[in-house]
């Protein structure tokens, strides 16, 4: 009996991570959020629980974002299918083993039972009865072949046992190794659809309309806790979503990181607030996304629309506002004269252009992990 070996079967890739996401300033798109399944119990619509919210958008962030999922998935699925092979391998050596047990058992009762064969055909021949030391003998060999018999039979009878043992473990090895087979097989199938899905939320740019979806509602709730600053809960679920903001921003710079070309992302603090932005020398000014300037409680001071220089020689147009203060690393400006234009990349807020950076001669220290230097002029 022979258990299937599947050595290097159910190997799945993990799906291609999502390419550098230009950075298009443009109009904000409709607002796509993945139903999770409390959003499916509501029809699909947000819960008005501000908690509530924040813990859906927490759950697609583990579900989409956290670390790298598809190759975690897979990874884990390819380790559970590692120790299948080597428990089928086992089997098979166990199985082959008890086989290898059982011809050499065969093998010596086969002998036992041809020297018993032998004695009793030497017993065919009876002695005359009327030599004494002749029937002495005879029944002497009666004896030895008796004894023979009885340890034939009891060889014989522990071979069925050993027999019965055999076909029973290697009947519940067979049975254990289909089972995981089986288990194996869902996993697959999980694995595939849920691979797909994270492609297929990339692909639809699901992460860019969740970002805006997130940064609305943590305006909302930034407002909220600026206007009740004695309300604990609504500060601990602010504290929360801006620890959900840096885990995006943080996404956000380790995709740019390992693309070839990728953007630079620069960790600021506008007002009271931590951003992720885009350092762009070619960007007339630091453009911050709407989303943000509610949560910063600037939205009554936006003025008129004009266009801007933005990336790669494009323009865009936004609202123009006055930060209170911008500030990177030690290097700090106040009333740094910006614009309101949405951003298009997951976890970044917006551009660092040269508004603020014309205070400073700028300095990159290229590397894997670039290093800004800021000197103020």
């Amino acid at each position: 009996m022979r258990h299937a070996h599947f050595a290097g079967a159910f190997r799945l890739r993990p799906p291609a991570s999502p390419g550098a996401i230009l950075l298009l300033l443009a109009a904000t798109a409709t607002i796509l959020m993945p139903r999770s399944a409390s959003a499916e119990r509501t029809g699909g619509k947000v819960p008005a629980s501000p908690a509530a919210a924040l813990e859906e958008f927490e759950q697609v962030y583990a579900r989409y974002l956290q670390g790298d999922p598809g190759r975690e998935r897979t990874d884990a699925h390819n380790a559970h299918v590692n120790a299948y092979n080597a428990e089928a391998t086992a089997a098979n050596e166990a199985q082959a083993n008890g086989k290898a047990e059982l011809d050499r058992s065969a093998s010596d009762l086969q002998a036992l039972h041809q020297e018993l064969d032998r004695s009793g055909a030497a017993l065919k021949t009876r002695p005359d009865p009327a030599d004494g030391a002749a029937v002495d003998a005879y029944n002497r060999k009666v004896e030895e072949y008796n004894r023979q018999a009885d340890i034939y039979k009891k060889r014989a009878e522990e071979y069925n046992r050993q027999v019965a043992r055999f076909q029973s473990e290697g009947d519940t090895r067979e049975q254990a190794l289909a089972k995981q087979k089986s288990a194996l097989d869902a996993e697959r199938s999980e694995t595939d659809q849920a691979n797909h899905d994270l492609a297929e939320w990339f692909r639809q740019h699901q992460d860019v309309a969740y970002g805006r979806s997130f940064m609305a509602f943590y305006a909302d709730l930034a407002q909220k806790a600026r206007a009740n600053p004695g309300d604990s809960q609504l500060r601990s679920l602010r504290d929360r979503a801006r620890d959900l903001r840096r885990k995006l921003g943080e996404f956000a710079r380790r995709k740019q990181q390992e693309e070839n070309g990728g953007v630079l992302i620069v960790t600021a603090t506008i007002g009271e607030e931590e951003c992720y932005l885009v350092l762009d020398t070619g960007a007339g000014e630091v453009s911050i996304s709407p989303e943000l300037v509610a949560a910063l409680g600037l939205a009554g001071a936006l003025g008129e629309e004009h266009e801007t220089a933005v990336a790669g020689g494009m323009t865009a147009r936004g609202r123009e506002l006055t930060l209170p203060s911008v500030q990177l690393g030690e290097a700090r400006a106040e009333q740094v004269p910006a614009l309101a234009i949405a951003s298009s990349m997951l976890g970044v807020d917006g551009l660092l252009g040269r508004s603020f950076l014309r205070n400073f001669v700028l300095t990159i220290d290229a590397g894997t992990d670039p290093k800004i230097i800021l000197a103020r002029r």
